[in-house]
């Protein structure tokens, strides 16, 4: 019996088995059998037209159990569903605590999908338990839980039996939904990553047809086993039943993925991956098959993104050399855009645009509930269709499957936040999985990023900022900001002014501040250890002749107008970023054209030789690179996206020619008269004297307004996603969704929507 046939003939054209000279990705190929050696008491039901497998798990009044929550009956389960979401915030801590982190779906109807359960051969109802974690909500719910409910905790079915069904035997049912991602590729996500790949169920077989291969080739692919109790799974891969790999694997709630190469032997052959034994799914993930390079002639293409990296911390705008040592050489030996901006000032807009091509009006992500919509085309989604192996090595935050960025990446893996040790041990992993395609590399660290953090060899290296005092405990993040409110009072950092809010005086003249600077230009240092790090990593692995992007997302601010942080201005402090671009066959440059995040995407695609969607609103740097002339009167545009849930831009800038105009946004989307202001950056670098008339100023208006209006509609609107509990603390923790667990959010100002700032947003 076949399973996922109908997605096997959507996808027959474009998984059809590649030369013998190419390399392939293989989760597109595979067909899913039921062998019918399920493990007792597992039942494979009969699937559904859209490929849906249910595994039935029976479980007798032995297995039955009173729950901590009061008058609920609990069964443990072996494998629970996958591909729903949980509704209740209890429900969703458990589900991350067993790896799954996805967005709660606004239907209702559909929270109960991924499981069914019966008592006495009746089915109860999935009932969801409350958004509020607090012992006296949950204790009011259960109390209230209807006769002939039931939910899912991790691994336990929580019920209240019906009257004339309780003491009988019971069946859950968990429903093993596949995800398929906008090309029809199945997905699986775990443990907050997601990856091209599926699952294969104790009792199954995936078969991924017939291919051929060059002699030495190897199956790579990485391996989890998704189960919460009894024995090990059995592994077995074939080619034409010859068994090539064979192992037991130990299932758990939140199993670590393990990553194999697989040794195939001969020239082809059907290939086959079977699970057996142990009541558990097998998780394959980003499967591909090695062949050589040698059919290949598009380039490696890798993008190492710092965020909240200012500008300043490197020599060539300005900062002293001493703080970026690595990166300054990389820049000397790269073209330089002296003038490159980001498209906003925090990191969800700014790298969506990255991603997709368009400014964030366009893209629609504007706002911390909002997340791509998946009919947008993205940088790895055109990069993947052209036959690479597209992969992201992200910190997490607003850099995760949940906002929609993800998509067409073969695998996006996310790690500890502001850890860019762990970080570079997932670059080494990828770097170690080569399968002979073409490599797309993403990588994003928040190393820079508040808290900020200084290590010992920062502190050593940087005697000028922290030779006074240089032990750990005078450099804490949060003493440094309790130091504040301390002296200048908590909650009155702030004084609002105009369309933002800036730091009271006592804020910005008192020592912690510089204190601050001096830790983030700490941190900064380890950010450019790091990088040197990770382009030793490229070299081993042999890439170290491929393209290399080095950016960031935004900047920082340190007092400047009166604010600190970021995401609440669209002043040059906020907007700039750095911008170096390697490529191994051009003459090392520093140019002052125009650039933007936005032409990052067609760049990258004109070095790959891969056409790019005429909507998309960036313009590829590769003229410029090979030594072409600049455009120094091309207009740019940004936005500070603050976050409202209209997701309506509230202040914007354009610039063209070194011409800089800043405005508000009213309620109709148009620039409002009365808020622009003008600066010549040429004459004025840090905008500290606005201009109303100058005679530039009001043809630059115009161009402002018939920009906006182009550009103020998103071409896919977002997608509303109500973020999990996990999320919603990391992202409070960084300044973000309200009051941050810290003295007034920080010494930053609120945006216009009240949002308090933070040298830490994201």
């Amino acid at each position: 019996m076949r399973l996922l046939g109908a997605m096997a003939l959507v996808l027959g054209a474009a998984c059809s088995a590649g030369p013998a000279g190419t390399s392939e990705q293989l989760a597109g190929r595979f067909e899913l059998a039921v062998t019918g050696a399920a493990p007792d008491p597992w039942t494979i039901e009969e699937p559904g037209p859209t490929g849906r497998l249910a595994v039935r798990q029976t479980f007798g009044p032995e297995a039955i159990g009173a729950s901590a929550l009061s008058g609920l009956r609990e069964v443990a389960i072996d494998l629970t569903g996958r591909g729903g979401a949980p509704a209740g915030a209890l429900e969703r801590a458990a589900a991350e605590a067993g790896g799954q982190r996805l967005p709660r779906r606004a239907d209702a109807s559909a929270e109960g999908a991924a499981h069914r359960f019966f008592q006495g051969g009746r089915e109860l109802l999935y009932t969801a338990l409350p958004d509020r974690l607090d012992p006296a909500s949950i204790a009011a719910a259960a109390a209230a839980f209807p006769a002939g409910g039931f939910t899912v905790l991790g691994d336990a079915v929580l019920f209240r039996p019906w009257p004339d069904t309780a003491g009988s035997p019971v069946e859950y049912v968990a429903v093993l939904d596949p995800q398929v991602d906008p090309d029809g590729l199945p997905r699986v996500d775990h443990g907050g990553s997601s990856y091209q790949g599926f699952g294969v169920p104790s009792g199954c077989r995936a078969d991924l047809g017939e291919l051929s291969w060059s002699e030495g080739a190897a199956l790579v692919l990485g391996l989890a086993v998704r189960g919460t109790q009894g024995p090990e799974l059995q592994l077995r891969v074939r080619v034409d039943g010859r068994v090539v790999h064979d192992e037991a694997l130990a299932p758990a709630s939140a199993p670590p993925i393990e990553r194999r190469r697989i040794a195939l032997g001969g020239r082809g052959g059907r290939l086959t991956i079977e699970a057996t034994g142990g009541r558990a799914e097998a998780l394959v993930l980003a499967p591909a098959i090695t062949r050589a390079r040698s059919l290949s002639t598009r380039p490696d293409l890798v993008v190492f993104l710092a965020d909240t990296f200012r500008a300043d911390n490197l020599a060539r705008a300005g900062g002293d050399p001493r703080f970026t040592p690595r990166i300054n050489a990389f820049a000397d030996v790269s073209a330089y855009f002296e003038r490159a901006w980001s498209t906003s000032s925090w990191t969800l807009p700014s790298q969506a645009s990255l991603l997709t091509g368009l400014l964030p009006p366009s893209h629609g992500a504007v706002f911390e509930q909002l997340a791509l919509d998946e009919r947008h085309t993205t940088l790895p989604e055109l990069l993947g269709r052209a036959g690479y192996r597209t992969v992201a090595v992200t910190e997490g935050g607003f850099v995760v499957p949940t906002f929609g960025l993800a998509q067409g990446f073969e695998s996006f893996v996310v790690g500890p936040s502001n850890d860019l040790d762990a970080t570079l041990a997932n670059v080494r992993r990828v770097l170690a999985e080569d399968d002979g395609r073409p490599l797309f590399l993403y990588v994003q660290t928040f190393r820079a990023h508040s808290d900020y953090v200084a290590t010992e060899a920062a502190r050593a290296a940087l005697p000028e900022l922290f030779a006074e005092a240089p032990a750990a405990e005078a450099w804490d993040f949060r003493q440094l900001m309790d130091r504040i409110a301390a002296d200048v009072g908590d909650p009155a950092f702030l004084t609002p002014l105009g369309s933002n809010a800036v730091m009271a005086p006592e804020v910005l003249s008192h020592p912690g501040l510089e204190d601050l600077h001096h830790l983030y230009r700490g941190g900064s240092w380890d950010v450019d250890a790091g990088f040197g790090e990770f382009l030793g990593l490229l070299e081993a692995a042999g890439l170290g002749a491929a393209p290399v992007v080095f950016t960031s997302d935004h900047g920082e601010a340190f007092g400047e107008h009166g604010i600190a942080g970021h995401g609440n201005s669209a002043f040059e402090e906020q907007l700039r970023v750095p911008l170096a671009i390697r490529l191994p066959d051009a003459r090392p440059i520093s140019t002052r054209h125009p650039a933007s995040l936005l032409d990052l995407g067609p760049t990258l695609c004109e070095l790959a030789d891969v056409p790019v969607p005429e909507y998309w609103q960036g313009h590829s740097l590769v003229p410029v690179l090979r030594g072409g002339a600049a455009d120094p009167g091309r207009p740019r545009l940004a936005f500070e996206c603050p976050n409202l849930p209209s997701g309506l831009p509230a202040e914007f800038a354009l610039e063209t020619g070194g011409k800089k105009l800043v405005g508000v946004l009213g309620a109709d989307g148009k620039p409002e008269p009365g808020s622009l202001r003008g600066y010549d950056l040429a004459e004025d670098p840090g905008e500290a004297a606005p201009t109303s008339d100058a005679a530039w100023l009001a043809p630059l208006a115009a161009e402002a307004a018939r920009l906006v209006a182009d550009y103020s509609e998103a071409r896919f609107p977002a997608r509303e996603i109500q973020l999990s509990a996990e999320a919603e603390a990391e992202l409070r923790a960084m300044g973000y969704l309200g009051e941050a667990e810290r003295p007034s959010g920080g010494p930053g100002g609120p945006d216009s929507t009240g949002r308090p700032g933070d040298p830490g947003g994201d």
